[in-house]
């Protein structure tokens, strides 16, 4: 989160759910050093703005949909499966925002 002047206004500039955000605040300083304040409490609570909470949807949902377009929209889901499998091995029972690039829990990469 950041504040800056652009002209005479003060501006908050931060990133919500991956999405930038700016705000204008007005020409004084520490009010907008006050609405910062506030909306990184806001963030942190998951009540900025039009926030709604994310869903939790879990891996098996997604492959389950996965699979599902792969019975109607494909030829063979053999390929689709095998790899559901090996990704279940890293990825099984987490939500879809806990899966990073950076999970060390991959046993079958060498």
């Amino acid at each position: 989160m950041a504040l800056f002047k652009k002209g005479d206004v003060w501006y908050i500039d931060c990133y919500v759910d991956s999405k930038r955000k700016r705000e204008a605040v007005g020409p004084i300083r520490w009010p907008a050093e006050s609405v910062l304040a506030k909306r990184k409490v806001q963030v942190a609570e998951n009540n900025f703005l039009d926030m709604v909470g994310r869903p939790k949807t879990f891996f098996e949902e997604l492959t389950r949909t996965c699979i599902k377009y792969a019975e109607t929209n494909k030829l063979s889901r053999i390929r689709d499966e095998n790899s559901i499998k090996m990704l279940s091995l890293s990825f099984g029972g987490r939500r879809l925002e806990q899966m990073t690039p950076l999970i060390k829990e991959t046993p079958w990469i060498c």
